[in-house]
C-alpha cells in the first residue's frame, strides 16, 4: 500500500533528519509548523467533540423526557389506575360496608395494584439509556479543547434529574406497598375491619402525609431541574440576530 506524500513528509524520521541538517531558522520554522499542525488537529477533534455533545444532548433530552413522563404517571390524579385504586381503598376502609363487600373490594384492589406496579416499573425502562447518554456527554466534555462551565452544569443537573426520578420511583413503590398491606390485612380478616386496626391506621396518618408531601416536592424538583437543563443548554447556543 503506497503512502501519501503528506505521510512521508510528516514522518518522525524525516522530521528528525531535517532538524539535524537544517539551519536554526529552518528548524525553528519546522517546529512552529509542526506545533501549528498539532494544534489544528486538536481543535478539529475538539470541534467534533462539541458536535458530538450536541447530538448526544438531543438524544438525552428525548429519552429523559420519556423518563419524566413515566415518573409522573403513577401519581397523576388523572391516571385511571390511581383513581381506581384510591376509590377501592376508600371502599375497603368504609366502616359502614359489609364484610363481604369489603373483602371483594380488597381482592379487586390487589389486582389494581398489579397495574400500578407495572406503571412504576416503566419508570426504570429508560434509566439505562439515560445513564449511557450522560456518560457519553461527559466523554464529549473531556475531549473538548475549551471545557464549558455550562456543559458541566448540564451534566450535574442531568445526574440530579436521574436521582430525583429514582426517589420518586422509591416513594411510589412504598405507597403501593402500604396500600397492599391494608388489602391483605382485610382479606386475612375475611373482610372484617376491627376498631383496633382503624386506630392503627389513624396513627400512621402523619407519616403517610409526610411521604405524600415528599413525593409532591420531588415532582416540583423534577420539573425545575428539567427546566434548568433546557435553559442552560439554550444559553450555550449562538443567539440569532434581532
Amino acid at each position: 500500500m503506497k503512502k501519501s506524500l503528506i505521510t512521508i513528509l510528516m514522518s518522525p524520521a524525516r522530521i528528525a533528519r531535517y532538524l539535524r541538517t537544517s539551519s536554526v531558522h529552518v528548524r525553528a520554522l519546522l517546529v512552529v509548523c509542526f506545533c501549528a499542525l498539532c494544534f489544528g488537529v486538536y481543535l478539529l477533534l475538539s470541534q467534533q467533540a462539541d458536535q458530538s455533545f450536541d447530538l448526544d444532548y438531543a438524544a438525552y433530552e428525548k429519552v429523559a423526557l420519556a423518563d419524566d413522563n413515566a415518573a409522573y404517571i403513577p401519581g397523576a390524579q388523572s391516571n385511571p389506575v390511581r383513581v381506581a385504586l384510591d376509590q377501592t381503598l376508600t371502599q375497603v376502609l368504609d366502616q359502614h360496608a359489609s364484610n363481604t363487600a369489603r373483602l371483594t373490594n380488597a381482592t379487586q384492589g390487589l389486582a389494581i395494584l398489579t397495574q400500578s406496579e407495572s406503571q412504576i416499573a416503566d419508570i426504570s425502562s429508560t434509566t439505562a439509556a439515560v445513564d449511557t447518554l450522560i456518560a457519553k456527554m461527559q466523554v464529549d466534555m473531556l475531549r473538548s479543547a475549551i471545557p464549558s462551565d455550562k456543559g458541566h452544569a448540564i451534566l450535574e443537573l442531568a445526574k440530579q434529574r436521574s436521582s430525583i426520578i429514582s426517589d420518586i420511583r422509591a416513594y411510589s413503590y412504598r405507597t403501593d406497598l402500604e396500600i397492599q398491606e391494608i388489602f391483605t390485612t382485610i382479606i386475612a380478616a375475611h373482610g372484617a375491619l376491627s376498631d383496633s386496626y382503624i386506630i392503627s391506621l389513624n396513627a400512621e396518618i402523619p407519616d403517610v402525609e409526610k411521604e405524600f408531601d415528599k413525593r409532591s416536592d420531588l415532582y416540583l424538583q423534577l420539573q425545575s431541574t428539567a427546566d434548568s437543563i433546557e435553559s442552560t443548554y439554550a444559553s450555550t447556543r449562538p443567539q440569532s440576530a434581532p
